[in-house]
């Protein structure tokens, strides 16, 4: 007979249990690094390039997804990307997911610490009202920690908008007119702050373009349809020289679309003074009966480049036998704003002036010369800008893009009753663009963007919305 101690089989039976227990935590721990890291600050972070979302448009390309770790490593790491279909754009009708599917293991190989996946969003045919998102999630981190699990994309909208073509350089501030299907354009300002000698015309219809005979550089300088022949007024060249009339001859030159020849209207033409040099202006063409009976024209800036301030001059067509200047003093000084005329009244907004930029919205009945500025009373306010254009539609005054004084761009509201409204977001950001209606559509030549250096990156492109 053998006699054990009861002390003895004790301590066997607290080793039996030691070993056991540290077996069993071995295999688990062995188990989980095959499939999931747990916490630990030594541990490189897996995260989202950009912050918490992106937004991208409609019409563009594969838009590319960057998964990032924060510093190499020399083992194989892994994190499970998937797409949660909480949001609320939907995969095959709005956005495909591009050389991958949801849920996809992504690995990085020791060393590389990026790995890119796409997301195509897809136009439709659909007008909507709202940007529609989609959620990526990442999940299952292998030697590495989840820094941001989700990552939310926002495709906007671009509904309506077309790229009918480019035609002449890139340019921002040109003088555009319509006569028929043709959109006239002349000069504009490219890189350098070059002042440009060109006129172009290009057919809205076909597509069709040419180069015409143009008449001296001009920027920020405004063009008129009087009946086939369009006047240009005011603009500034390449050395800072700004107009009231041109130099040469004293007067105001045309250009005849019928003869394809320019000529001068002259001061021994009118009655009155004219106003003063200047560009970033508007003029505003008052119709009666489809004729043009005169033309209105407010603020800009003069030859210092300072805001001409409280002043409103028109030039009365129906006069006889000169022609009238009459100068009205309103309380107003703007310089790159817009302007239109509606029911007897022109109305004119945003702009900029001495560091400021605005987004109120004004009247000037031509009746009574009244001037005085509109109460919005809608809950949703259009955000200030400067370089823009604004045409009249059935009532409505439509305002795309422009610049607040950081970046331009790519909003398109309407003004209606007190209250705008946005529609749409277009495909491009754009500023000191031109823009006039044609065909129940709007039609915008041209203007500036700004790339991630700040630096103006000038258009040749014309895109039409249309606003039926």
């Amino acid at each position: 007979m053998i006699l054990i101690s009861k002390k003895l089989i004790n301590i066997f039976f607290l080793f039996t249990i030691v070993i056991t227990v540290s077996c069993a935590d071995d295999f688990n721990t062995a188990i989980k690094s095959e499939n999931e890291t747990t916490e630990d600050s030594s541990l490189p972070s897996i995260y989202f390039e950009s912050s918490s979302s992106y937004t991208i448009n409609e019409n563009e390309t594969p838009h590319q997804i960057n998964i990032l770790i924060s510093k190499a490593s020399d083992k194989k790491i892994s994190v499970v990307l998937k797409d949660t279909a909480n949001g609320s754009a939907i995969i095959g009708t709005d956005y495909t997911l591009t050389g991958w599917d949801s849920p996809e293991t992504v690995i990085f190989s020791p060393g590389e610490t990026v790995k890119s996946v796409n997301i195509t969003p897809l136009q439709d045919s659909e007008i909507e009202t709202e940007d529609e998102t989609i959620i990526l999630e990442i999940t299952l981190p292998v030697n590495g920690i989840i820094n941001s699990s989700s990552h939310i994309v926002t495709i906007t909208d671009d509904d309506g908008w077309i790229k009918l073509g480019e035609v002449a350089t890139p340019r921002a501030g040109a003088a555009i007119a319509l006569e028929g299907d043709w959109l006239y354009i002349y000069g504009g300002e490219t890189y350098s702050d070059v002042a440009i000698d060109d006129f172009w015309r290009y057919n809205l219809s076909n597509g069709d373009y040419e180069i015409l005979t143009s008449n001296g550089e001009r920027a920020y300088a405004t063009l008129l349809n009087l009946n086939g022949e369009l006047y240009r007024f005011g603009g500034k060249d390449t050395a800072g020289n700004v107009y009231d009339r041109e130099n040469v001859g004293n007067g105001i030159y045309f250009y005849d679309t019928s003869t394809s020849t320019w000529h001068s209207f002259d001061t021994s033409d009118t009655n009155g003074s004219w106003p003063v040099e200047r560009s970033h202006h508007i003029a505003v063409p008052v119709y009666e009966s489809g004729s043009i009976e005169s033309v209105y024209f407010n603020g800009g800036k003069n030859s210092a480049g300072i805001n001409v301030s409280g002043e409103m001059f028109e030039i009365d067509f129906t006069a006889s036998p000169k022609y009238d200047w009459i100068d009205y003093t309103i309380s107003h000084s703007r310089s790159e704003h817009s302007a239109v005329f509606y029911n007897d009244s022109i109305y004119l907004f945003g702009g900029y002036n001495s560091g400021t930029y605005y987004n109120d919205l004004w009247e000037f009945d031509t009746t009574n010369s009244n001037f005085s500025e509109i109460s919005i009373t809608g809950i949703t306010i259009i955000p200030t800008r400067s370089g823009i254009s604004m045409i009249e539609h059935d009532g409505l005054f439509y305002v795309f893009g422009g610049f607040d004084g950081t970046d331009c761009l790519d909003d398109l509201w309407y003004y209606s009753s007190g209250s705008w409204t946005k529609i749409s977001t277009a495909p491009v950001k754009r500023a000191f663009y031109s823009a006039v209606e044609y065909d129940d559509s709007l039609i915008i030549f041209g203007g500036y963007s700004l790339n991630a250096s700040s630096q103006k990156v000038y258009s040749s492109e014309i895109w039409k919305y249309d606003l039926e």
